[in-house]
């Protein structure tokens, strides 16, 4: 997905997707090893909820704790569903991890040139960005 240069993310957007990354990835271990589990919305409230009225992060250890504590309140799955589910969860934890770039891509000249000289400076200090930079800029016009 591409963004607007303008629309370049800044260094607490970029921390909060990182944290959602990570909470997800969290969620497929726990979904992993609960393939019964529904995941409906209100019964991932119901994990959250206990999670803050806890003090607990959502990590798959605690969302063990919330589930052993509370896992009879929730709704669970059989059967096809568990067999459809556990497939596509498996699936799902055997891709790798798509790279999230807090600037535009894929990058063009147009968008190089249309960055905020700041912006570009600070991009520049990331090993990644300066490598595609390269590319894009070594690509014939």
């Amino acid at each position: 997905m591409s963004q607007a240069p303008e629309a370049a993310l800044s260094a607490e957007q970029i921390a909060v997707n990182e944290a959602s990354r990570a909470a997800e990835a969290e969620s497929l271990y726990f979904l992993q090893a609960h393939r019964d589990y529904s995941g409906e919305a209100a019964d991932n409230q119901r994990l959250a909820d206990y999670l803050r009225q806890h003090g607990l992060d959502w990590t798959k250890e605690n969302l063990e704790i919330a589930y052993d504590a509370i896992g009879d309140q929730l709704k669970h799955r059989t059967g096809q569903e568990m067999k459809d589910r556990a497939k596509k969860l498996t699936e799902q934890l055997n891709q790798p991890p798509t790279p999230a770039y807090p600037w535009p891509t894929p990058l063009s000249r147009n968008i190089i040139n249309s960055m905020q000289p700041s912006v570009f400076k600070t991009f520049m200090k990331n090993p990644e960005f300066v490598r595609q930079v390269n590319a894009t800029l070594k690509e014939k016009i």
